[in-house]
């Protein structure tokens, strides 16, 4: 395959990130088979020298870009436990171990630790894009603002029950209903004094027709 030939047809602005992914995933295991070949004493040709020189850049750039996305996804330590070359074990950054200069056997193992995250992230990542969860193209949480239907009304009594808007509604039906009976009390109370004072007048009516 050369160089970029995976992304012929495709701007870089459109790649997707699960594209990115596959792309990493397959130029991983193209370098890990031609440093096998190397390791196992095996002459490269000229063009598969410039190869893993060119892959090795390649997976070192996508390697500081997308490790902790990686990371995220698989919720999955990326230090290894490998033997040293004096036989004792020790940890090992994968990726760093991976795409190491000196590439030996470590590498080689450090490498299908790295494969192996990789399929999983692709996975995960997928599942999530699928359910609206992360951004296609750049794998990001996908963050949702709660609506105003979907505030709370706070109390300053700490044993209050809280409120949200949706019980709003109900309250204003309460408190309008309360309204109404006490308009309807207060007209009615008016009334009744209006015909207090009518009857009086009424009566002194009277008694000033009787006194002429």
């Amino acid at each position: 395959m050369k160089n970029g030939e995976e992304r012929k047809g495709i701007e870089p602005e459109n790649l997707t990130i699960l594209h990115e992914l596959d792309t990493f995933s397959r130029e991983l295991g193209t370098y890990q088979y031609l440093q096998l070949k190397r390791l196992r004493g095996e002459v490269l040709q000229i063009h598969e020298l410039r190869l893993v020189s060119y892959l090795r850049i390649e997976l070192l750039r996508k390697m500081g870009k997308m490790k902790s996305l990686i990371g995220e996804l698989t919720e999955k330590n990326q230090v290894i436990i490998a033997p040293m070359k004096n036989g004792k074990e020790a940890e090992y950054d994968a990726w760093l171990t991976a795409l190491k200069i000196d590439f030996d056997l470590s590498s080689d193992y450090a490498i299908n630790c790295c494969s192996d995250l990789l399929t999983i992230a692709i996975g995960k990542l997928e599942d999530d894009i699928n359910k609206s969860k992360r951004d296609k193209f750049t794998g990001e949480l996908i963050t949702t603002h709660k609506s105003e239907e979907s505030y709370e009304v706070t109390s300053d009594k700490p044993n209050e029950k809280q409120k949200t808007k949706a019980d709003l509604p109900a309250d204003k039906h309460e408190k309008s209903k309360y309204q109404k009976i006490w308009q309807w009390i207060d007209t009615h109370r008016i009334l009744s004094i209006l015909g207090a004072f009518a009857a009086i007048a009424t009566i002194f009516g009277v008694i000033f027709a009787v006194l002429k």
